[in-house]
């Protein structure tokens, strides 16, 4: 609110707001808050550990989640979404024991934001 230097009423314009299931429609194929429709929806296979693969299941990430194998050591989920900024964010959170198996295009974002990461906080 502070960053407000003037406001215009405009009394002949009425807002009309899109009708729910039309905006939740807008999100199910996207994590989070960021959508971008000109983006292809992708299959995603992701590797967790076994700590937080459970985490992962108990609280996925996606509608889309499914589990894809499960061992004693790992946890391997799919899923099927677009690859927005806000869902490398996620990833990135886990990134001590992720192990992006697809697409290669979202292995190497990641591992390209890490040794980004690694170079800007050499010791």
């Amino acid at each position: 609110m502070e960053r407000i230097k003037g406001v215009n009423i405009l009394e002949h314009r009425k807002f009309k707001s899109k009708p729910i299931e039309e905006i939740k429609q807008l999100f199910t194929e996207s994590f989070g808050i960021w959508v971008d429709n000109k983006q292809e929806v992708e299959d995603i296979v992701i590797k967790y550990d076994k700590l937080d693969g459970s985490f992962v299941k108990s609280l996925p990430l996606h509608l889309t989640q499914r589990v894809l194998a499960e061992d004693e050591n790992s946890v391997t989920i799919g899923l099927q979404l677009r690859i927005t900024n806000d869902f490398v964010m996620a990833l990135l959170a886990r990134s001590r024991s992720i192990e992006i198996i697809k697409p290669i295009s979202l292995r190497q974002r990641v591992y390209n934001t890490l040794c980004d990461a690694v170079e800007r906080n050499r010791v």
